[in-house]
Protein backbone atom coordinates (compact mmCIF):
# COMPACT_ATOMS: atom_id res chain seq x y z
CA UNK A 1 0.00 0.00 0.00
CA UNK A 2 3.03 2.29 0.86
CA UNK A 3 4.46 2.08 -2.54
CA UNK A 4 1.77 2.24 -4.15
CA UNK A 5 0.91 5.98 -2.65
CA UNK A 6 4.43 6.82 -3.65
CA UNK A 7 3.70 5.55 -7.10
CA UNK A 8 1.26 7.42 -7.28
CA UNK A 9 3.44 10.62 -5.71
CA UNK A 10 5.51 10.33 -8.13
CA UNK A 11 3.17 10.18 -11.14
CA UNK A 12 1.65 13.22 -10.06
CA UNK A 13 5.03 14.63 -9.42
CA UNK A 14 5.85 13.89 -13.28
CA UNK A 15 2.79 15.21 -14.48
CA UNK A 16 3.83 18.57 -13.15
CA UNK A 17 7.30 18.50 -14.36
CA UNK A 18 5.48 17.57 -17.78
CA UNK A 19 3.25 20.88 -17.47
CA UNK A 20 5.94 22.74 -16.33
CA UNK A 21 8.28 21.87 -19.32
CA UNK A 22 5.05 22.73 -21.41
CA UNK A 23 5.31 25.74 -21.02
CA UNK A 24 8.47 25.76 -23.27
CA UNK A 25 7.58 22.66 -25.32
CA UNK A 26 3.58 22.41 -25.80
CA UNK A 27 3.45 18.86 -26.47
CA UNK A 28 4.73 17.45 -22.99
CA UNK A 29 2.19 19.88 -21.68
CA UNK A 30 -0.29 17.63 -23.47
CA UNK A 31 1.64 14.26 -22.40
CA UNK A 32 1.25 15.60 -18.94
CA UNK A 33 -2.90 16.34 -19.49
CA UNK A 34 -3.15 12.59 -20.95
CA UNK A 35 -1.28 11.10 -17.79
CA UNK A 36 -3.75 13.02 -15.66
CA UNK A 37 -7.03 12.03 -17.42
CA UNK A 38 -5.78 8.47 -17.23
CA UNK A 39 -5.15 8.39 -13.81
CA UNK A 40 -7.59 10.55 -12.35
CA UNK A 41 -9.82 7.57 -10.82
CA UNK A 42 -6.96 5.56 -9.93
CA UNK A 43 -5.60 7.49 -6.94
CA UNK A 44 -5.61 7.74 -3.60
CA UNK A 45 -8.23 10.72 -2.57
CA UNK A 46 -6.16 13.18 -1.10
CA UNK A 47 -3.51 12.65 -4.71
CA UNK A 48 -7.01 12.58 -6.74
CA UNK A 49 -7.46 16.65 -6.90
CA UNK A 50 -4.39 16.84 -8.59
CA UNK A 51 -5.53 14.82 -11.72
CA UNK A 52 -8.74 16.95 -11.78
Amino acid sequence: MATEIQDQRTLVLVSYVLHLVGTIAGVTSIVGLVINYLKRNECEPDLRTHHQ
